[in-house]
């Protein structure tokens, strides 16, 4: 999800120092409508880009703090956990179906989707990355209907990214 922040925060810089900020904005309101998994997440979406860089600057701060806090009461960094999250869980991760034509044509591979989160544990965006064009729509329908535990900062649920890997193998 950094990826395509970076890359929409570099479209709003690189339009802004060309005097097209108007042509940056339009470029990422059409990244917005195109992803959005609802026409009333549009807003919600576009809040989340605008506000990305100061998101970011927060949670490295807070991460800074936990440093911090652990090397003061134990002497080091903790170790993270593997395959444990301990808030922003996947309550529910829809399995697309694999699309007729592609089993028809014997086409198989992975699709990465990027996807942003609401307050509620609700999935409000979801963008193909890594896409062949098969399975490129029902991977993000099934993205779209995905669901996760809320994930909270300083106390309060807040709007976070995460990535969804699809892989569609012929049986």
């Amino acid at each position: 999800m950094r990826e395509l922040a970076s890359k929409i925060i570099g479209l709003v810089l690189l339009f802004s120092v060309l005097g097209s900020l108007a042509s940056a904005q339009s470029a990422v309101e059409k990244l917005v409508k195109s992803y959005s998994c609802s026409k009333a997440n549009e807003i919600a979406v576009s809040d989340y880009f605008t506000n990305f860089k100061e998101q970011q600057k927060q949670i490295a701060d807070e991460e800074r703090k936990k440093r911090e806090s652990q090397i003061a009461q134990f002497g080091r960094v903790k170790p993270k956990i593997s395959g444990h999250c301990w808030s922003g869980c996947p309550i529910r991760l829809v399995k697309p179906f694999f699309p007729q034509e592609a089993k028809r044509q014997r086409i198989f591979g992975q699709i990465i989707i990027e996807t942003i989160v609401d307050e509620n544990g609700k999935v409000i965006f979801a963008h193909p990355q890594k896409a062949n064009p098969f399975f490129s729509r029902v991977a993000r329908q099934a993205a779209c209907l995905s669901s996760y535990t809320p994930q909270f900062f300083e106390g309060k649920a807040v709007r976070f990214s995460w990535i969804i890997i699809y892989n569609f193998i012929l049986e």
